[in-house]
């Protein structure tokens, strides 16, 4: 299935992502906000059980199989990865890194949705099911707390002037990252990102 493939690759690149804004930020707030989300994303209750595992997981519940790993689909999720990847190589500014950040956190639940929609083919049982997993019950219970954390860091340090607009900069390229994810799997879900 498209979109269980083209989840558990995000889920389990997204650590890479966050270590490699740990290490290009500059200010020591920056780099334990992005360390803090990093250690996140590789535990599960205080253990180390990565959340692509997690996810896995859930979609082992639910008898669903990801494609295999050498599948023509995950070179195109690779392509929209590497240009998350290669936008944090050529980065200069915190404030760029902390906008890239919270646009890929400021879409969680209309993701969780599109994500619940999309592995239940809109079946209820099936849902239900799904969400009473660890990595949707996690998932659902922090990303509120993700993105205040995100909001937080974004307004002590890019309110005004090249700050604003290197943040806003970075917004936009997650936006962009979001609606060409969901593309792939189906114009109709990427309609949300469109302005």
């Amino acid at each position: 299935m498209k979109t269980a493939s083209l989840w558990w690759q995000f889920s389990s690149y997204i650590p890479q992502l966050l270590l490699k804004m740990k290490k290009k930020a500059k200010k020591k707030e920056v780099k334990d906000h992005f360390d803090n989300f990093y250690q996140e994303e590789l535990t599960y209750k205080h253990a180390f059980y990565p959340h692509g595992e997690l996810f896995l997981h859930s979609l082992n519940i639910v008898h669903i199989t990801p494609f295999p790993k050498n599948h023509l689909l995950y070179s195109i999720g690779e392509k929209n990865l590497l240009f998350l990847s290669d936008e944090i190589d050529k980065s200069t500014t915190d404030s760029y890194l902390i906008g890239l950040h919270f646009g890929l956190e400021r879409y969680a639940y209309e993701n969780l949705e599109l994500l619940l929609n999309h592995l239940s083919n809109h079946q209820d049982k099936i849902r239900q099911q799904l969400m009473k997993t660890p990595f949707f019950k996690e998932h659902l219970n922090n990303e509120k707390n993700h993105i205040q954390s995100c909001l937080t860091l974004k307004q002590r340090f890019c309110t005004r002037g090249e700050d604003y607009i290197q943040e806003q900069m970075g917004e936009n390229h997650s936006y962009h990252f979001w609606r060409n994810f969901w593309r792939e799997i189906n114009h109709e879900s990427a309609r949300i990102f469109h302005p």
